[in-house]
């Protein structure tokens, strides 16, 4: 009986954990944004009429995008460079690159790999000497793989992840990923070149789902055969961007 009552009072327990979470996690970002502003609003009353804090056409800028409340918030595709063709008109670049090494059970080992490029072109409004609002697009190509060997059944399973019993998970398959984002955000240099923004996309992506294989004895059998899917998002990137020209 006294299980019976604990179960579901822990149950509760974690529920008004997540929700308390969620909570702090809306808190932060509002706090943050409103942060933002509030400082764009006092530079902006305290600007040098002689100095200019933006990059000028053929500088280079290098951005990280934090993401702290994220599962991986320290990740190569959070780096971004930019090259100014202009000074209101930068290119943008990102590289994808991801791998896991996983033991899933002491005969089973699992290889994943993530890699892809991202590319745009942004266009910035006059803002302020220190606040510059943009909107853009950018485009991406990825490609996850994955790679599981069994040695005590000597078995490989390409194209999905597997659970500890060697089992292919669907929901983790392998595919190729290419989209668009339509990108509105900005950037608000708190000294010259220095800068934190944030960014919203509408972004469509399409999935290419590989097949599934097993290979044992040298008989590769399909396991499930891919198809395509496609979503259209619109993120409000949970990340705080800094970066720097020159």
């Amino acid at each position: 009986m006294g299980l019976a009552f604990f179960l579901p009072f822990q149950a509760r327990m974690f529920s008004n954990l997540n929700l308390t979470f969620l909570c702090i996690t809306k808190i932060y970002y509002y706090y943050f944004f409103c942060g933002m502003l509030a400082t764009s609003a006092l530079l902006a009353q305290e600007e040098d009429a002689e100095e200019y804090f933006k990059p000028d056409y053929g500088m280079f800028s290098a951005e990280y995008q934090f993401s702290p409340l994220n599962e991986n918030p320290l990740s190569i595709e959070n780096l971004r460079m930019r090259y100014f063709i202009d000074y209101d008109m930068p290119l943008r670049f990102g590289v994808i690159l991801d791998f896991q090494n996983d033991k899933p059970a002491d005969d089973i080992s699992l290889n994943a790999v993530r890699a892809g490029v991202k590319a745009g072109l942004e266009f910035h409004f006059e803002g302020t000497k220190r606040l510059s609002p943009y909107w853009g697009f950018e485009l991406m190509f990825a490609s996850q793989g994955y790679t599981a060997t069994n040695d005590a059944l000597d078995i490989e399973i390409t194209g999905a992840a597997v659970d500890p019993l060697g089992i292919p998970d669907l929901n983790q398959v392998g595919f190729l990923e290419y989209g668009a984002t339509l990108l509105l955000g900005f950037d608000l240099y708190l000294a010259k070149n220095f800068y934190m923004g944030a960014e919203l996309g509408l972004s469509g992506i399409g999935r290419s789902f590989k097949d599934v294989e097993q290979t044992d004895a040298g008989t590769t059998t399909v396991l499930f055969e891919g198809g395509n899917q496609f979503r259209l998002n619109i993120n409000a990137l949970n990340l705080i961007r800094v970066g720097y020209a020159f």
